[in-house]
């Protein structure tokens, strides 16, 4: 659990706390670092059941609770964003990776976490320089 709320703090960090859906005409595309609410989440293009995919920035982008749940049930259209998001390369890589089977051991986790962990700081302290936008989350691997 602790691997998985870093992990996903990271991503949103990543993204400044804006919903990636381009043009989203749920949330506007503004950051909601601070809403009340909080209502972006770390969106998993393939479901976070299969380890070769959970922790890694590629699967992943920031999305306004409305705008994910409007992509997990438009399969179509998922794909067509993730594909975008990545470019055609990155993207068959990860479907690449989705199809490997494995586990990581407990202290590649615990690793994972740590390595994350300081991404995020990392990220946050150059938003604190001034920089806005998307700022890419170096994998773990």
């Amino acid at each position: 659990a602790t691997l998985d709320k870093t992990f996903s703090l990271a991503i949103r960090e990543s993204y400044d706390y804006t919903c990636a859906y381009p043009g989203c005409q749920f949330c506007g595309n503004h950051s909601l670092r601070n809403s009340a609410d909080n209502r972006v989440e770390c969106a998993h293009y393939y479901n976070r059941y299969r380890s070769s995919g959970r922790w890694h920035p590629d699967n992943c982008a920031s999305l306004c609770r409305d705008a994910h749940m409007f992509l997990e049930h438009n399969k179509a259209l998922e794909v067509k964003f993730f594909t975008e998001l990545l470019g055609s390369t990155r993207h068959d890589w990860l479907v690449e990776r989705h199809q490997r089977s494995f586990r990581y051991k407990p202290w590649e986790r615990a690793e994972m976490n740590t390595h994350y962990a300081a991404q995020k700081k990392a990220i946050a302290r150059r938003r604190i320089n001034g920089e806005l936008g998307f700022i890419d989350l170096v994998a773990w691997d």
